[in-house]
């Protein structure tokens, strides 16, 4: 019998800081989860991965968005501590790009800005 098989398994059980940082996120899962939000209106979707929660407050409300529009996630790309994502916003045949800005706030990733 393996003696830190049970202790392996008891870390698991209690995320031990080792397998939490693990599954910190990635810039690609933050941009995805604003697309996610974005799209199906959700700003508590939106605030679970911003780094100031009260700023996606002010900038998202779902009652001034459009009732028939799509939203697209480009490009992610990632340099060092800082990342940023293309998003399309399409209302009404018109397309506008728009640059999220992410960073790593301790250790881990969010979006700081919603350049939209």
């Amino acid at each position: 019998m393996d003696p830190g098989r049970g202790r392996r398994r008891r870390d698991r059980r209690r995320g031990h800081p080792d397998l939490r940082a693990r599954r910190r996120r990635a810039p690609q899962q933050v941009a995805e989860t604003v697309v996610d939000g974005i799209k199906s209106k959700n700003p508590q979707s939106v605030e679970s991965v911003a780094c100031d929660p009260t700023e996606i407050k002010e900038e998202f409300d779902p009652d001034d968005m459009p009732t028939e529009f799509d939203v697209k996630l480009g490009e992610v790309t990632e340099s060092g501590d800082t990342a940023t994502a293309t998003i399309t916003i399409t209302v009404e045949g018109q397309s506008f790009d728009g640059k999220l800005k992410m960073k790593k706030k301790d250790g881990d990733w969010c979006a700081d800005d919603f350049g939209m």
